[in-house]
């Protein structure tokens, strides 16, 4: 197999050692003429471009991959050639939990941050404990959400897929309300680098455009209940 195409937004890319790509084997198949490859990153033809500057995670590298006149030995294809829209379907189907993980993960460090600012400041009150208490609450649904896809995924149920889904839609979406919460109670110290909500609230927006956007997700959710797929 020979190689050629450009893939923007890879994460790590310049510090794997191996790239999952997928190709078109067949363009008149359609999503059927979609195979998946593992490439080596050392392959000829493969180039890894600059670090893309971005508002948030930027602990996290992310770069564009090319490939060009790249040359993929046929042992390197993954299952059978054709297979590669379902591989990618079922992979990223089950994986967007570690997406959710990561935001339900991040909107809990801001909780906590958050009540030690309201604990050492002295501004403890019924409007801040409402609004801390509403943080809270959002972070413990979105926690049993994730934590029942987990459980769908692991049990392999034909349900995974939307649970996931709803998973990484909700969760990534309390990752982005609970640090505008946050800035609420925080005021201006919320709104500079010099506390740590200004850098949370940045990181959590990729949380709902990382794994499928969350309006990738709707659409998942929505196409699974409109072909009874789902709740019967």
């Amino acid at each position: 197999y020979i190689l050629n195409g450009t893939k923007l937004w890879i994460t790590n890319s310049d510090v794997c050692d191996l790239f999952t790509a997928f190709a078109k084997t067949d363009p008149e198949k359609g999503r059927e003429g979609i195979s998946a490859f593992i490439i080596d990153r050392d392959t000829p033809g493969v180039t890894v471009g600059k670090h893309e500057d971005k508002m948030g995670s930027t602990a996290i590298h992310t770069c564009e991959v090319v490939f060009e006149d790249c040359v993929v030995p046929e042992e390197n294809l993954v299952g059978e050639e054709g297979e590669g829209f379902l591989i990618g379907r079922r992979l990223f189907g089950e994986t967007r939990y570690i997406t959710a993980s990561r935001a339900i993960g991040l909107a809990r460090g801001v909780l906590d941050y958050t009540v030690e600012f309201v604990k050492e400041n002295g501004i403890d009150s019924e409007l801040t404990n409402s609004k801390v208490a509403e943080m809270a609450t959002k972070i413990e649904a979105g926690r049993h959400l994730l934590y029942k896809a987990c459980s769908e995924v692991e049990r392999r149920s034909k349900d995974a897929r939307i649970r996931v889904s709803m998973a990484k839609y909700f969760c990534s979406s309390v990752a982005v309300e609970v640090p505008i919460i946050a800035l609420e109670i925080l005021g201006k110290h919320g709104y500079t680098p010099k506390y740590p909500i200004e850098r949370m609230m940045c990181d959590a927006k990729v949380t709902q455009i990382a794994e499928g956007t969350s309006q990738i997700q709707c659409a998942i959710i929505g196409g699974a209940l409109s072909r009874g797929e789902f709740y019967h």
